[in-house]
């Protein structure tokens, strides 16, 4: 996320390498050679998996890695569909957090300088904080980027 804020360039978030060792990978995991690859001024259109996997089962190994078992759905808090349009932003919030109110994580001056008003569409990932960290974390983000 700093190189993008910086510079403006898009980059990526996604599968793990150890996550792409499995002899074969489920479609979702699959697209990051085809997202990575898409030229400048093309596109690509992606999907949500089908089906999640809700834990890690390691003593159950599969010739694919991740073990897809429950139905994924999307909810919003209306429960009315939304459409929804503007800039993926985001990433691992255990390091974003680092990055809030230094220059390295300047929001407003990536939106004056690249987004021409477009929205930013926050993603988070969390992969170690408690639910305090996260709230921290969040209540610190807030105040920061407004």
């Amino acid at each position: 996320m700093a190189t993008t804020l910086k510079t403006g360039i898009a980059t990526a978030h996604g599968t793990n390498l150890i996550d792409l060792r499995g002899e074969y990978s489920d479609d979702t995991t699959a697209m990051w050679q085809s997202v990575l690859s898409t030229k400048t001024g093309e596109s690509i259109l992606q999907y949500s998996s089908a089906k999640y996997q809700r834990e890690w089962r390691h003593n159950n190994p599969s010739l694919c890695v991740f073990h897809l078992a429950e139905q994924t759905y999307w909810k919003t808090t209306s429960n009315n569909s939304v459409k929804i349009q503007g800039r993926l932003l985001g990433g691992c919030i255990d390091v974003i957090r680092h990055l809030i109110g230094t220059p390295f994580g300047d929001i407003q001056g990536f939106r004056k300088q690249f987004l021409n008003d477009e929205s930013v569409l926050w993603y988070l990932e969390n992969c170690e904080l408690t639910a305090t960290d996260l709230r921290r974390s969040l209540v610190q983000m807030k105040s920061v980027v407004r």
